[in-house]
């Protein structure tokens, strides 16, 4: 006897490189523009000695975002002004995931988006993306004070959407976002480009009611 597949209820999305264009494509077009080695922002971002741990607080919310510019711009020597902007201005909404994720809402399925953020103030990277019109619920980590791959913004992101965690399809371009969020009984798609991302998330949604086949 065959099993019916589940029927989820609702999708939860990373925002950069999911909702957005690539976040990683977004790092390497600033460093390219600013005479560095393409991969020296993440690297930076990499090291202990670097701004890993300024990175994990700026996500958290715990230091400001003059707090973190200060301290990166001289690590990479570059102009401090409007930094965060720069870093960011080759993000664009994915439009392929943002209107599968238009039809799901209007087949009544919940959807979030779940983002480790860099603060919204002074500067608001998600301003251009109105997420409180794409979205039933927007999870930013600097307002929480919580960041992936912790469970508790996971569990906290399906208890804002009133459902249980099994209930919840997540997806995420980063691999090693997506255990917790399985263990905690959530289906995962690992983003690595838009069209299949959609695939798999109509694949995952067929079953559901009033889903689009």
């Amino acid at each position: 006897m065959t099993t019916a597949a589940p029927r989820y209820r609702a999708l939860i999305a990373d925002f950069g490189g999911v909702v957005s264009t690539s976040f990683h494509g977004a790092l390497r077009g600033f460093c390219v523009r600013e005479g560095l080695a393409p991969d020296a922002l993440e690297r930076v971002f990499s090291l202990e000695g670097g701004a890993q741990g300024m990175l994990t607080d700026l996500e958290r919310g715990a230091v400001t975002q003059h707090q973190f510019i200060d301290h990166l711009a001289p690590l990479l020597g570059v102009d401090p002004d409007n930094l965060l902007e720069r870093i960011l201005a080759d993000l664009d909404l994915e439009h392929v995931v943002a209107e599968a994720i238009r039809q799901l809402r209007r087949n009544r399925i919940r959807v979030a988006v779940l983002s480790n953020s860099w603060g919204a103030g002074p500067y608001d990277p998600y301003q251009p993306y109105d997420l409180a019109s794409r979205f039933d619920v927007a999870v930013l980590s600097h307002e929480v004070g919580l960041r992936k791959p912790e469970p508790a913004i996971f569990e906290l992101t399906a208890d804002r959407l009133g459902l249980d965690p099994h209930q919840c399809v997540f997806v995420d371009d980063v691999a090693h976002y997506l255990q917790p969020a399985s263990a905690l009984g959530m289906a995962t798609i690992h983003a690595v480009d838009p069209e299949t991302t959609v695939k798999q998330i109509h694949r995952l949604f067929d079953n559901c009611p009033n889903a689009t086949p």
